[in-house]
């Protein structure tokens, strides 16, 4: 049972890449996945986490048109979300499983997990200063990566 919020989180993952857009979206998606294509800056407050984050992986993978590598990697940052989520659950994985799937399914963490924007990558910075305030305890470093997320998380949407 302790595997349960792993595989709900892999069910999550392979139904967000069967159904995330390949074509440019509304908001600042197109602007943000430009600015990463051409190494521009995007509208204040630039966003350079995320841009930069864009640009590489544009750059390193090799399948796809812009837009939908910059939704792949998107949805990378909210699964990424979610497993941090999953690590503070753990004695009590059937619950967190339920909790992973409601949050995965809700409307707006389910778009913003699917358009390439800078909320998902919020929310992964987000969820692991969480986990690792909860590990904090019990491993030293953790506070340090807590505070690094939280550096992280101001230069991507402050």
């Amino acid at each position: 049972m302790k595997r349960a919020p792993w595989i709900a989180l892999a069910a999550v993952l392979v139904f967000w890449i069967l159904t995330r857009p390949v074509t440019v979206q509304d908001l600042d998606s197109g602007e943000l996945v430009t600015a990463a294509f051409r190494w521009t800056v995007a509208h204040p407050p630039g966003f350079p986490l995320l841009v930069s984050l864009q640009a590489a992986f544009l750059r390193l993978w090799p399948w796809g048109n812009a837009f939908s590598k910059a939704a792949l990697l998107n949805l990378g940052f909210a699964t990424a979300a979610l497993a941090a989520l999953a690590t503070l659950g753990r004695a009590r994985s059937g619950a967190a499983a339920a909790v992973l799937l409601v949050l995965a399914s809700a409307a707006p963490f389910w778009r913003n997990a699917l358009i390439p924007d800078a909320f998902a990558l919020n929310a992964a910075l987000a969820a692991c200063v969480l986990a690792c305030a909860a590990l904090a305890e019990t491993r030293p470093r953790a506070r340090s990566a807590a505070v690094l997320a939280s550096a992280l998380g101001l230069a991507n949407h402050p």
